[in-house]
């Protein structure tokens, strides 16, 4: 894909007359129009897509792809921002998906219910490559468990140290670990 893609990507195309021609669609997709992508992360970076309409060896719409998107979403190690490529290559056959994408009889114009969406497979695509367990590459992030346990190493008292305080000024002798089995075995 080339750097400079300044084509918004269609909502929706005929996929049908595209891999009839078999185009070439190249474009980018803004983080704007991406909305559920943007609800699983605290920031999209948008897309760039590349999606080649074709026909397969039994007649069927194929569309072959590549899309490249960025997010930036909390370590799930460290909670610190961490911002990930995401990058694939993929097939789709509409008519896989159901009979919408099959082409009205008698050459009439395509309704806008049987076209294909486009920015939706794109959105879709990149939503397939979030990983479930966002973190930084290994080593690069502490978790935030082990940061606070070192904090409280380092000078930080035990909050269960005022329960022995208490235990110790009471008077009452610490409990028999061997008086608290049961007496049956």
């Amino acid at each position: 894909m080339s750097d400079d893609l300044s084509v918004v990507l269609p909502e929706r195309v005929d996929a049908q007359r595209l891999a009839e021609q078999g185009a070439v669609l190249e474009g980018r997709c803004p983080a704007t129009l991406l909305t559920r992508l943007a609800a699983q992360a605290s920031g999209v970076e948008g897309a760039t897509a590349r999606l080649v309409f074709a026909r397969d060896e039994a007649g069927r719409v194929l569309v072959r792809g590549r899309v490249k998107g960025g997010i930036t979403t909390p370590c799930q190690r460290c909670l610190e921002p961490v911002t990930l490529v995401l990058e694939s290559e993929f097939e789709f056959r509409p008519e896989e998906e159901g009979e919408e994408f099959l082409p009205p009889p008698g050459g009439a114009a395509v309704p806008a219910e049987r076209e294909l969406p486009v920015r939706a497979l794109v959105e879709d695509e990149l939503l397939l490559l979030c990983p479930m367990i966002p973190c930084h590459p290994p080593g690069s992030c502490q978790p935030a468990a082990a940061t606070e346990m070192a904090t409280a190493e380092n000078g930080r008292k035990n909050p269960f140290d005022v329960l022995a305080a208490l235990r110790q000024n009471a008077g009452d002798p610490p409990p028999d670990p061997a008086a608290a089995r049961n007496p049956e075995e």
